[in-house]
């Protein structure tokens, strides 16, 4: 929990995304209460993770039939609404799924539930792909579709498209879902050569396996891909800038073992505010408390001030923060 705080801290100085977070608490202006804590998890619980994969699925079927040979946006859209209405609703629990797996990696029933809503979700996935494709030879339709969008984007949607409607992008997506798997079943207390020559096998593969599937759908770059895929504000010279400080201030941190860091490594060279910080975080009792912590934290983006501290709180504000 530690390195995460600190780690979050520092990489919200450069990139200003919260995109991809598995677990967010809702925090208010004032000091946190257990209700603020304890909201997302309630929803979460209390989700009802039903779904009729069958029913959807032939839902799905029938609109592709149904949309051949169609003349009009309005009889793409007649045949087409109660399969994205229904969309909405397979998102949602697809990421509390998620959520539940992600909090409990070792629970079986979690893990089958993600599984369950992943494989329908990669099918809508498919689904979305074939009728892109299907409309693609009807330039007024599609450009009803994608309303907004430029002639550019359009057919950038429709190149991508022919590639998601292929069966390897699913076996990919499966993949990678397999090594992600492997990787949460590994025994995170543990602290040995063995576990730590596992996790270099899973990274290793799971960036050859990213990298394929970005060659497969034609982008230039996996990172590329993915501010595509989640309409990312930030550029791909943000991301290196990233990318550069990490290996310049992170990764020294970190001490031969692989698994700790050593926070102290360059105190000599910061600031007072950042010095202060790093040297409290390391010795106070509020690693005790996830309260205590976050006022640390809070403490630590005032005394930094300017636009980190205004960018702190809007994070903080909006909740977009990860313990």
């Amino acid at each position: 929990m530690k390195k995460k705080i600190l780690f979050t801290i520092i990489s919200t100085m450069l990139i200003f995304s919260a995109t991809g977070c598995k677990r967010r608490i809702y925090l208010k202006n004032q000091d946190p209460t257990i209700e603020d804590y304890t909201k997302i998890g309630k929803f979460v619980k209390n989700t009802d993770l039903s779904f009729n994969d069958t029913t959807y699925r032939t839902m799905m079927d029938e609109a592709l039939s149904d949309i051949k040979g169609a003349t009009s946006y309005e009889d793409i859209y007649n045949a087409t609404i109660k399969v994205f209405n229904k969309a909405s609703e397979l998102v949602k629990k697809y990421y509390v799924a998620e959520a539940l797996y992600y909090a409990d990696p070792d629970n079986e029933e979690y893990e089958k539930t993600k599984d369950f809503f992943q494989d329908i979700y990669l099918d809508y996935e498919t689904f979305r792909a074939n009728l892109i494709y299907e409309m693609s030879s009807d330039r007024d339709i599609l450009e009803q579709f994608f309303a907004g969008y430029s002639e550019e984007d359009i057919d950038f949607e429709v190149e991508l498209a022919k590639k998601k409607k292929d069966d390897k992008y699913k076996q990919i997506k499966e993949e990678l879902d397999d090594i992600e798997t492997e990787y949460n079943k590994l025994d995170s207390s543990s602290s040995n050569s063995q576990t730590n020559s596992q996790i270099l096998d899973l990274l290793y593969r799971f960036v050859n396996k990213n990298k394929e599937l970005a060659e497969f759908l034609e982008f230039e770059s996996y990172p590329y891909y993915k501010d595509i895929s989640y309409n990312r504000i930030y550029t791909q010279a943000d991301t290196e800038n990233f990318i550069k400080y990490t290996k310049e201030y992170i990764l020294p941190l970190i001490n031969e073992d692989g698994n700790t860091f050593d926070m102290r490594k360059y105190t000599s060279t910061l600031s007072y505010p950042e010095y202060s910080f790093i040297v409290e975080f390391e010795q106070s009792s509020a690693l005790d408390s996830d309260y205590k912590t976050l006022n640390l934290a809070k403490d630590y983006a005032k005394n930094m001030g300017g636009d980190y501290y205004k960018t702190f709180n809007t994070f903080l504000n909006k909740g977009h923060y990860i313990f």
